[in-house]
C-alpha cells in the first residue's frame, strides 16, 4: 500500500471543547475543498469523543490526530490514553443517544482498526480510499508526530 507520509499531526486536551479545534484542524491541513473533508470531520469527531468517554485522554489527559496519506488513501489516527475497553460495533437500542459511532465509523470508512500502543495507550484510526493526497503537499514537506512512550 506504500509508505504513509505524515502530513500533519495536533495535540489537544481530552475535553469536548476541543473537538471543534480538530475539526479545523482537518479543514486547514486538506482544504476546504477536499472530497472526503466532510466525511473525515464527522468521523474524528466520532473517534476524539470515544477516546475522551471510554479512555483516560478525558480524564485530564490528551489526544494526538495525525493525518496521514497512506498510498493514496487518507487515513486519520486518534491516539489516546488507553482505557479498559477498545472500540467495537456494539449491539445497542436505537433510542440510545449514544453506542453508534463506531457503527457509522464503520460504514463511512474504507477501513477502520484500533491498536494498542503500550499498556497505557491506544490508537484507533480509519481510512477513506481514493481520498488522493493535499494538493500542494511534498513528502519533504511533513510534520512529525511523537507519541508518548516513543521518541
Amino acid at each position: 500500500m506504500g509508505t504513509p507520509v505524515i502530513l500533519g499531526a495536533l495535540t489537544l486536551p481530552g475535553a469536548a471543547e476541543h473537538v471543534a479545534e480538530a475539526r479545523r484542524f482537518l479543514v486547514k491541513l486538506l482544504g476546504a475543498e477536499h472530497r472526503d473533508i466532510e466525511t473525515s470531520r464527522l468521523l474524528v469527531s466520532e473517534l476524539i469523543g470515544n477516546s475522551i468517554r471510554h479512555t483516560a485522554s478525558g480524564r485530564g489527559g490528551s489526544v494526538t490526530i495525525a493525518v496521514l496519506d497512506v498510498g493514496g488513501a487518507l487515513r486519520v489516527e486518534v491516539a489516546d490514553g488507553g482505557g479498559e475497553t477498545v472500540p467495537c460495533l456494539c449491539s445497542r437500542g436505537e433510542l440510545l443517544e449514544s453506542g453508534r459511532g463506531m457503527k457509522l465509523v464503520d460504514v463511512m470508512a474504507s477501513r477502520w482498526g484500533f491498536t494498542r500502543d503500550s499498556a497505557v495507550s491506544g490508537t484507533t484510526w480509519f481510512e477513506l480510499e481514493g481520498a488522493r493526497s493535499v494538493p500542494g503537499r511534498t513528502p519533504g514537506a511533513q510534520s512529525r508526530i511523537t507519541r508518548r512512550g516513543s521518541a
